[in-house]
């Protein structure tokens, strides 16, 4: 099978990725690197499982179309994926991926929020856990992906959620 490349945007970076399919593996190469995967989607709609290089990753990953959400070690992230031909055409086009200034956390799946640990005008560090949801017979702690002010809370113990309905807002 040829090589497929991509244009993926992980925060405020941008990486070029080349995917390959070998023995029922992926061989992934990000820039002079080049890795073996063993890729599985367990029996639910958001749940991956991967070895990499040796290493067991667990993800929760929501993604619709071309973007979506994250949650890897606790932490939620926005990711865009395109297509090497759509990420040429949206150059192209002067797209901007991410607007600086605020920042939402918001619900990479349903489920119910189990704890908020922290309330609108507080100080946090990046990493510090924001909401606890419980999903999939699962809680998932999300972390603040940078320093801030918590400017709003939208949501509250015991509450159920949406997906991409907003948790909270830092700035």
């Amino acid at each position: 099978m040829a090589a497929a490349r991509y244009q993926v945007q992980v925060g405020g970076a941008s990486y070029d990725v080349e995917i390959a399919e070998q023995d029922g593996q992926y061989l992934v190469r990000l820039g002079d690197r080049t890795l073996r995967v063993d890729l599985r989607r367990v029996p639910s709609d958001f749940l991956l499982s991967a070895l990499a290089e040796a290493e067991s990753i667990q993800a929760l990953a929501n993604l619709q179309g071309e973007a979506g959400t994250v949650v890897l070690r606790g932490v939620p992230i926005e990711v865009t994926v395109q297509d090497e031909r759509a990420a040429r055409l949206a150059s192209l086009a002067g797209k901007s991926a991410h607007a600086a200034g605020m920042v939402t956390l918001k619900a990479p799946m349903p489920g119910l929020v189990v704890k908020v640990n922290v309330a609108a005008g507080e100080q946090v560090e990046k990493g510090a856990p924001l909401v606890v949801l419980q999903a999939m017979k699962m809680e998932n702690e999300l972390v603040a992906p940078r320093a801030g002010t918590v400017k709003q809370v939208q949501v509250q113990s015991g509450q159920t959620v949406e997906h991409g309905q907003v948790l909270v807002v830092l700035e």
